[in-house]
């Protein structure tokens, strides 16, 4: 699944966030803490349920495609038994006919790949509107100045204090779903 794949941008995204939403003190010294986005996508209750979701959907139209596919090979088997009996007109309106299906199927799995990819944009997007919102408030009642994305920054040392995932993650969790 691609639902993973826009943590850059939301990296820099929630780094901004966080800059902008707590005024620098360069006194008191900069206060910041990283979130793993993958970790809230898959372990959080509704990035599990909307995995299930996506996974539904693609099953969906796996057996959709499957249902075309057989029908296709049934026509062509159809053809090949028949061809000996059939006059040549009427073996040219099969070859159409298989033609058509074929085509049909190529158009369909083309639309279901477009759907499956409108689906997991528009299911990872929710996840990640949600969770920007809750590192936001979670950043600005804690004071901190810039909370980055853990897994698209380059970083060799991040002391285990920092990560405010689980804590993210929770507080995610308890928010009611949008409806």
């Amino acid at each position: 699944m691609r639902i993973f794949q826009l943590f850059v941008a939301t990296g820099v995204f929630l780094a901004a966030v966080g800059a902008a939403s707590v005024p620098a003190r360069a006194e008191e010294g900069t206060r910041f803490a990283i979130v793993n986005l993958q970790k809230i996508l898959v372990e959080s209750k509704k990035g599990q349920k909307a995995k299930k979701e996506y996974d539904q959907e693609l099953v969906k139209r796996k057996t959709a495609l499957q249902k075309l596919q057989d029908e296709v090979q049934s026509l062509q088997q159809e053809l090949e038994s028949q061809s000996t009996l059939l006059s040549e007109d009427m073996a040219e309106q099969k070859r159409e006919e298989v033609r058509r299906k074929i085509k049909d199927a190529q158009r369909r799995a083309a639309d279901y790949d477009e759907e499956i990819k409108r689906l997991d944009k528009r299911l990872t997007d929710n996840i990640l509107d949600d969770v920007r919102a809750v590192v936001k408030d979670y950043a600005q009642k804690n004071n901190l100045q810039i909370v980055l994305e853990g897994t698209s920054v380059m970083t060799l040392y991040v002391d285990e204090g920092l990560d405010i995932t689980k804590k993210v993650m929770d507080l995610y969790d308890s928010k009611p779903a949008k409806k």
